[in-house]
């Protein structure tokens, strides 16, 4: 199963490098894995300029602060497990919802949360780009 795991992300990346023709679903996942790899490139190309990435502590990051937080690991994804993962399409603009289970190190500090995550992604010149992302706790 792990194998079949990395064969699709790798295949996701080659996608996302070459084709660009990833579905909505499928960047979400490579986004996902692209924070935990701390994989900035990545993370470059899946995500808008002008994203709005909201926390469930009500902390907003832009793309620049996602970014560097990411590549200094102030911020780091040390695992996310999607569950119940659905989305709506309309045209060039697609949401994705779906609960998770995070554990982070924010600052050195280790935090595990279940939340549900909206995710919308916009299409722009072919390829599927994060807008905006907010966060909720769930009990």
């Amino acid at each position: 199963m792990k194998k079949q795991t990395v064969f699709f992300i790798l295949f996701l990346q080659f996608n996302l490098l070459y084709a660009q023709n990833l579905k909505p679903e499928e960047a979400s996942i490579l986004f996902n894995q692209a924070l935990i790899n701390r994989d900035t490139k990545i993370l470059e190309k899946l995500t808008d300029d002008k994203l709005s990435y909201g926390h469930s502590n009500a902390w907003i990051e832009d793309k620049e602060s996602l970014l560097k937080n990411n590549l200094t690991g102030y911020l780091i994804y040390k695992s996310i497990e999607v569950e119940n993962l659905s989305r709506n399409n309309k045209k060039n603009i697609c949401t994705i919802r779906y609960d998770g289970n995070f554990e982070v190190l924010l600052n050195n500090k280790e935090i595990k949360l279940k939340i549900h995550v909206l995710q919308v992604w916009i299409k722009k010149n072919g390829a599927w780009k994060l807008f905006a992302r907010q966060s909720t706790k769930m009990s």
